[in-house]
């Protein structure tokens, strides 16, 4: 027969010439030495001699040999097969095939099947009364135990076990044509090669039979070690070797996947992920498709085979990534999620930082629940979107430094809102102080370099520095004055490139200057949140350019400078409002530096401190202040 197992051949023509061993007619056939089982893997050469014997053509006898394609795998019938596949030793068989016709078929041979094909009968391999196992060495016929061995009516012997009595039973599925379309990929009866075979994505137009049918086992296989309760599956594990014959429910299933890939596939992962917590790992692809998510490793498996497989995990992993429980690396997630570790390495931010981002109550964030070091990802809209804003933000004195101003102008600037304090997720992830977003620093100061002309120092004009000095120390109108030059109230230009700071590079014409709008203006504003201030800003806001005069009024007692080298704000302000400094009077006077002391000593003022450094001459605001 076209599909006859060439074993059960020659078994079945030893029974009926009555031959009680199987081996006598191979031994007709001059090849003797090899057992029964093993005639099919042998060279197709010993097909003339045998069929000799068989009285039939060597030509119908070849297709039953199963020659080998390298790498552990035959020809079956033309269908490229992994030997492990084929059941050498026991013979299977289906009692009610048998009655209707009594030969050993070649696809009983195939340990994924379990059942006939035609009939779908559970497959005998032992017999139901003496419990042995059926054979192909001794033989009283193929549909007889060789086992139960009794004598006729002549004292011949003779098997007393007819095995088509003692039929089978039957499978059932839901899905019977997904079962049958399993079947038919390897199954050479022709009736069924002959048969339409439905109509396959074109992802799996590069598998042949064999590949396919490989695949169906193999999810088949999956299925399996995932639902058995008896043993807890193993992520690790990608051996199947333990599973012989693949139930036909999980054969239609991995037929049906087959049939509608990759939808069906997909179907079948959300399925699997349903029984997550039966799996003991905490996170990832094990956790989530347990034996299935093993495929792209399986090592019986053609690279074409497993190519595809990763390519359908990672679609399924991409459209279910919006579901809580398991999170997912970067190749098997949507892409509107990211990876924590993938945000620090693209922001350069440590790992400490963002997880104070994660936990703050406002970010979505998915992880594996209790799975301590899980995979941690985020909305990639909102990730990204916190950390661009927390790499721009400028801490309050570096701000000051950038603009050469002293923080409270720049609070000033915050106050009437030219500049935006940090807020939401990132300014929790700032030290202490204010923080401000650098697009809006870039959007004033760095529009008035780009715009304004560079013009050498001209009479009648002041340094932006030298313009604050025109008011009493402390609380200067920086901020005023920087207003009236964005709105063009006074002329000003860049009389050099601006360096440390924007400001010390502006000059503007002295007689623009309305001392007394800016002052008004500046008092408008809500008073400054300040404690301490670092040095340089104590020396801009008290109008001291030479350093050894604030470290003289710091050996003399007059200013306190803590651990961290910040000055207290109070302390500042009261300087401001107790001491007046010489270049103060000589701006506000009108007066040189040569005519300054004589002018004040001719009013009756006199220095209050001599701090005996260049520069250091205090003099008490209280008697200069009526002279200004």
């Amino acid at each position: 027969m076209p599909d006859e197992n060439l074993a059960g051949l020659v078994a079945r023509a030893a029974s009926v010439n009555v031959y009680p061993h199987a081996r006598d007619v191979l031994a007709l056939a001059d090849v003797g030495s090899f057992r029964p089982e093993s005639i099919a893997m042998q060279s197709a050469g010993t097909a003339s001699g045998l069929a000799q014997v068989l009285g039939t053509n060597p030509d119908l006898l070849q297709p039953l040999y199963y020659p080998a394609r390298g790498d552990r795998h035959i020809d079956f019938f033309g269908t490229n097969l992994r030997a492990k596949h084929r059941e050498p030793l026991r013979r299977r068989l289906s009692p009610r095939a048998l009655c209707a016709s009594p030969y050993i078929k070649a696809v009983w041979s195939l340990r994924p099947l379990t059942f006939d094909p035609s009939t779908k009968e559970i497959l005998l391999s032992a017999c139901p009364v003496c419990g042995n196992d059926l054979g192909f060495t001794r033989t009283w016929g193929v549909e007889f135990c060789e086992h139960c061995v009794g004598e006729d009516e002549y004292g011949l012997p003779v098997s007393k076990v007819d095995l088509r009595d003692f039929p089978q039973e039957l499978v059932e599925v839901a899905d019977e044509a997904a079962l049958d379309f399993v079947t038919a990929l390897i199954d050479p009866d022709p009736e069924r090669r002959r048969g339409t075979m439905p109509s396959l994505h074109d992802s799996l137009s590069v598998l042949d039979r064999g590949q396919l049918f490989e695949l169906a086992v193999a999810i088949g296989a999956a299925l399996m070690l995932n639902h058995d309760t008896q043993r807890p599956l193993d992520p690790t594990n990608i051996n199947r070797g333990r599973i012989r014959g693949i139930e036909p429910s999980a054969l239609a299933a991995a037929g049906r996947a087959i049939i509608t890939w990759p939808r069906g596939f997909l179907k079948l992962c959300e399925a699997q992920a349903a029984s997550v917590d039966r799996r003991g790992n905490k996170w990832g692809i094990h956790k989530e498709l347990g034996a299935l998510g093993n495929l792209r490793r399986d090592p019986h498996l053609d690279l074409d085979t497993k190519d595809i497989i990763a390519s359908a995990t990672a679609s399924y992993f991409r459209a279910s990534a919006s579901r809580q429980g398991v999170p997912r690396n970067a190749a098997y997630r949507s892409e509107a999620y990211v990876g924590a570790k993938e945000l620090c390495a693209k922001f350069n931010v440590d790992y400490g930082l963002m997880l104070k981002v994660t936990r703050h109550p406002d970010v979505f964030t998915m992880r594996g629940e209790e799975a301590e070091f899980s995979p941690l990802n985020l909305m990639k809209w909102q990730g990204e979107a916190i950390l661009r804003n927390y790499k721009q933000l400028v801490s309050e004195s570096t701000l000051g430094w950038r603009l050469g101003l002293p923080v409270d102008a720049i609070q000033d600037f915050a106050s009437s809102l030219w500049l935006k304090p940090a807020q939401g997720v990132e300014a929790t992830l700032t030290l202490e102080g204010r923080h401000y977003h650098g697009s809006d620093i870039t959007d004033l100061f760095d529009y008035y370099v780009e715009i304004f002309p560079r013009v050498k120092k001209q009479p009648g004009y002041v340094t932006f520095g030298e313009a604050m000095l025109m008011f009493p120390a402390g609380r200067r109108p920086w901020f005023p004055l920087w207003e009236d030059i964005f709105y063009n109230r006074v002329n000003s230009f860049l009389h050099k490139e601006p360096t440390r700071g924007v400001t010390e590079a502006v000059s503007v014409r002295a007689s623009d200057i309305d001392r007394e709008r800016l002052l008004k203006r500046l008092y408008e504003l809500p008073a400054p949140d300040l404690d301490r201030v670092t040095i340089g800003n104590a020396n801009l806001m008290l109008g001291i350019y030479v350093y050894p005069v604030f470290t003289a009024c710091v050996e003399a007692g007059l200013l306190s400078v803590d651990a961290d080298k910040m000055v207290p704000y109070a302390q500042v302000m009261e300087f401001a409002g107790k001491y007046v400094l010489t270049n103060e009077i000589g701006i506000r006077s009108g007066r040189s530096r040569l005519q300054l002391r004589n002018w004040l000593a001719v009013n009756g003022v006199q220095p209050a401190i001599d701090l005996e450094v260049k520069g250091g001459l205090l003099y008490d605001r209280a008697k200069v202040e009526p002279l200004l």
